[in-house]
């Protein structure tokens, strides 16, 4: 930090304290941060925890193959069940490596298998409920006719 002060003019610095980097954190932490201030070093180290998470999701474009593999399942009635099988297998296979990302940053009481099962649940539902509608409009059409 550097301060210029002119005669008769003062600084005052609150709240700081006195640290010592015996683990490299806080020198990995001004690499990070490459000279910007933060408010708070505490959630600068939070960001450079989940740098790892948000460098991820950029790079591997997770969400956009999730999207596209839950849109396929819940509205494509010619599937056959090899493929299927692939599209859950992709989807939890990247689930499972976010989940897993996270967990490395912060500790969460979350069970991997049980959370997957939900997903592939939450599917299943979707997709009957998708298909009840379809059942529920192809009826309302074939009323109309006059």
């Amino acid at each position: 930090m550097y301060v210029v002060l002119g005669g008769y003019q003062y600084n005052a610095l609150l709240d700081f304290r006195e640290v010592y980097d015996f683990t490299g954190e806080y020198y990995h932490i001004s690499n990070f941060l490459n000279g910007r201030g933060v408010s708070s070093v505490d959630t600068a180290k939070y960001e450079l925890h989940l740098s790892g998470v948000h460098n991820f999701i950029a790079e591997t474009s997770l969400f956009l193959t999730v999207l596209r593999n839950l849109i396929c399942l819940l509205t494509s009635d010619e599937i056959n069940e090899p493929e299927i099988s692939k599209m859950y297998s992709e989807i939890s296979g990247d689930v499972y490596y976010f989940i897993n990302e996270l967990n490395h940053i912060k500790h969460l009481p979350l069970d991997n298998k049980k959370l997957l099962d939900m997903v592939e649940e939450d599917i299943k539902a979707t997709k009957l409920f998708i298909s009840a509608v379809k059942g529920f409009d192809s009826l309302k059409k074939e009323t109309r006719v006059v």
